[in-house]
């Protein structure tokens, strides 16, 4: 648990981590195992590539790669960019009965629907062509590996299901590997963060390896020219002040290592995915 703390101060490790220990991840992956309810998870709410990349709008590097005007900032200021997405409201949950929390369910997810829908409007009236691909190329590379799970990505690489199967599996691998590192021991929070610098980009290489050459290349189209994301976003605290509203923040489900290789385990061998991936647009 302790090393996954130390994980998810990195913007670039929390991306990759979260589909990892999860099936059922933030990036909207529709997983059908043992008992998952159809009905739920089909009208779960999927955010798209856009709606994860709007936030960056946030950082004023970012503002500055897509050259942002003065005009283009007021407007995306004036159109509530801080905005949170609706919350769920539980506050009554333990007296509804069943149908009443599958209601107030599906409503949730509709408000969601609606609230994204209406912020992408806002942003593709405000943003360029070109500043809209840039964002989405920058997003792209600050998810990390984690996109290999999103929905439209998978579909544009055309991602099998013996693909996503392997791709789990080898980050499962890397799940066992970081179990078994003792960080606590690495007082150096510097030399700490070198190390899960290196721990990231070995398991970036092992994962990728699941892709074809011809989907690899396309991947890297599809990030565009790296972008340099500021060093303080490794700071603790930072990411979620800077890029976050207070109820947008980055989830990542607990993690035990000692459970790696019984629930996980059992739950990747039940998965079965979802071929079609549809998107209100």
């Amino acid at each position: 648990m302790r090393n996954v703390q130390f994980l998810c101060r990195g913007p670039f490790l929390v991306c990759w981590l979260a589909f990892a220990v999860s099936l059922a991840s933030s990036d909207g992956i529709r997983v059908c195992a043992g008992n998952t309810n159809d009905r739920e998870r089909s009208d779960k709410y999927v955010q798209t590539i856009l709606d994860r990349a709007i936030p960056l709008l946030r950082l004023r590097e970012v503002q500055d790669e897509l050259e942002l005007d003065s005009s283009q900032k007021s407007k995306l200021q004036a159109n509530g960019m801080n905005t949170p997405p609706p919350t769920f409201d539980r506050s009554e949950w333990g007296t509804m009965d069943p149908q009443a929390r599958h209601d107030a369910t599906i409503q949730h997810q509709t408000n969601l629907r609606e609230f994204f829908q209406q912020r992408r409007k806002q942003v593709k009236d405000v943003l360029s062509d070109a500043q809209l691909k840039r964002l989405t190329e920058i997003s792209l590379q600050f998810r990390g590996i984690s996109i290999l799970q999103d929905p439209e990505v998978m579909r544009d690489l055309k991602i099998t299901i013996t693909q996503r199967q392997d791709i789990l599996k080898r980050q499962m691998t890397f799940l066992r590997k970081l179990g078994q590192i003792d960080l606590s021991a690495n007082e150096n929070r510097q030399a700490r963060q070198q190390m899960l610098d290196g721990f990231k980009d070995e398991m970036e290489v092992h994962v990728l390896a699941a892709l074809d050459p011809e989907q690899q290349q396309k991947l890297d189209e599809m990030k565009g020219k790296p972008f340099p994301f500021p060093d303080r976003l490794r700071e603790p605290g930072v990411l979620r002040k800077e890029l976050y509203a207070s109820s947008e923040k980055p989830k990542v489900a607990p993690v035990r290592p000692r459970n790696v290789d019984s629930s996980l385990q059992q739950e990747l061998e039940a998965a079965i995915y979802d071929e079609e991936f549809e998107r209100d647009e």
